[in-house]
């Protein structure tokens, strides 16, 4: 039996991932590797969102390719966004 992540601890986890991800774009705003990890960050915080918060468990739902590929297409869109950017 697997313990399950429950709605308390995803909330904390959402905003440990906030406050990271604040911290680390407002000491080194302006390094691409930086924007990167932002973006990681945010997009995992998308994921846990879908995942629990509006109960689209990923094994479960119909649409849960449709889910990850376009997290996966915003993803490829801001980090290409942000490599070109000068």
């Amino acid at each position: 039996m697997t313990p399950r992540f429950g709605s308390t601890a995803t909330l904390i986890v959402l905003a440990a991932l906030s406050t990271a991800s604040f911290l680390l774009v407002e000491t080194e705003a302006a390094s691409l590797a930086v924007g990167l990890v932002a973006v990681a960050i945010a997009l995992a915080k998308a994921a846990l969102i879908l995942s629990r918060f509006m109960h689209l468990e990923w094994r479960h739902r119909p649409f849960a390719q449709v889910l990850a590929a376009w997290l996966a297409a915003v993803g490829l869109i801001l980090g290409a966004g942000l490599y070109a950017l000068p």
